[in-house]
């Protein structure tokens, strides 16, 4: 015994639900890997560079123009505390060829022969070529910079010769006593305001996610038409993301749905005696009198107008191959017209088919009309 249609529209349902809290929970686990990395540059881990590759990503997920507006501000409110404490506007530059060697990255050839020289103090860099603004730091500014990043201090000439990291370092120690205490509480304060701005997002997303389940829970049982349930997922797709976060597609998900909702008769209501004898399907005997007008006219839930409305916005009527073509065709579809229903409540010819099975937006029909077979069929 197959399936019930609840059966099979719970299955969809469930799928998609599926593909949603993955999403949704994918969404939290960015936004809080990233908090954290935020969390460790104020603990001076890493310094203004690392604190953009945590927060900008943050900042385009967040969807809300508004939500946008106040992360920025407190990314440059956190920029502007960190060079308080002593960081520069780059991190891998504060270090010396020799530092890079270690940790097996490259650097130009012209500063390795300056090996125990910070990059940034090297007579060929340049903040322009850093795409940084702003005149060249001086060697105590560098030394202060590389201290609160957890790196030896530079001797008097501006190398570095103790490669020993310490096991603790204080991001805010150049800062007074008191001050240290305002930052930190400054910084406490703007990452919750952040983490407060994600929790927005998030809800934000859910409620937009939530309202294209409805969406697709009346597409499913035919209340609602291809072309509206599209405009959703349309809407879905508008919403930013970046880094690890993925964009949204189930666009797959509405052509599988599309095809069993009708296949399972939850569309029928919107058809004809004759269209759903095509689709193979059985109609009640009361409708065989009216073969060309559609069950929603005939049984009076629902007026010309939203009848013709629906059917436009639905696009294709749904034919298996096998029906007319016999088991050549079994497991193909075909796509016919949804012809317009005139003021007298009947279609004005019959089903046309479609030059392509697959896409129902590529609409070019042939001059093959299907209405012939009525005869046949009923």
């Amino acid at each position: 015994m197959g399936r019930t249609k609840e059966q099979v529209r719970d299955s969809l349902m469930g799928t998609l639900d599926a593909g949603i809290q993955v999403y949704l929970s994918n969404f939290r686990s960015f936004f809080d890997k990233n908090l954290k990395g935020v969390e460790g540059f104020l603990e001076g881990k890493k310094g203004i560079v690392g604190l953009a590759i945590d927060i900008i990503p943050i900042i385009a997920n967040l969807g809300n123009s508004t939500l946008r507006e106040e992360a920025e501000g407190i990314h440059t409110t956190l920029e502007d505390l960190a060079q308080e404490k002593g960081f520069l506007p780059f991190d891998s530059d504060l270090l010396t060829p020799e530092e890079h060697n270690r940790m097996g990255s490259t650097v130009w050839r012209e500063y390795q022969s300056q090996p125990n020289t910070p990059i940034v103090l090297h007579p060929k860099w340049t903040p322009e070529s850093q795409h940084l603004a702003g005149e060249r730091p001086g060697s105590e500014q560098v030394s202060r910079a590389r201290i609160v990043l957890g790196h030896s201090a530079l001797n008097p000439d501006g190398t570095v010769v103790n490669y020993d990291r310490p096991s603790t370092w204080d991001a805010y120690m150049f800062l007074s006593p008191e001050r240290k205490v305002e930052v930190k509480k400054l910084e406490k304060y703007l990452i919750q305001k952040l983490d407060d701005i994600t929790i927005k997002a998030y809800t934000h997303r859910t409620d937009i996610l939530t309202d294209f389940k409805d969406a697709y829970r009346g597409f499913i049982e035919g209340r609602i038409p291809y072309n509206a349930v599209k405009e959703k997922e349309k809407a879905l797709k508008e919403i930013p993301h970046a880094g690890s976060v993925e964009a949204i597609d189930f666009g797959e998900e509405i052509t599988t749905s599309h095809k069993v909702s009708s296949r399972m008769g939850y569309r029928d209501h919107w058809l004809t005696p004759q269209e759903i004898a095509m689709s193979g399907r059985w109609f009640k005997e009361k409708y065989r009198a009216n073969p060309y007008a559609p069950l929603a006219l005939q049984d009076g839930t629902a007026t010309l107008e939203e009848v013709n409305a629906f059917r436009e916005a639905d696009l294709v009527l749904r034919v298996p191959g096998s029906r007319f073509f016999g088991e050549m065709y079994k497991g193909t579809e075909f796509l016919l017209t949804l012809e317009p229903v005139t003021a007298n409540g009947t279609t004005q010819r019959g089903p046309v088919l479609l030059e392509t099975m697959h896409d129902p937006l590529n609409r070019k029909p042939t001059e093959t009309t299907f209405g012939i077979v009525l005869t046949k069929i009923l």
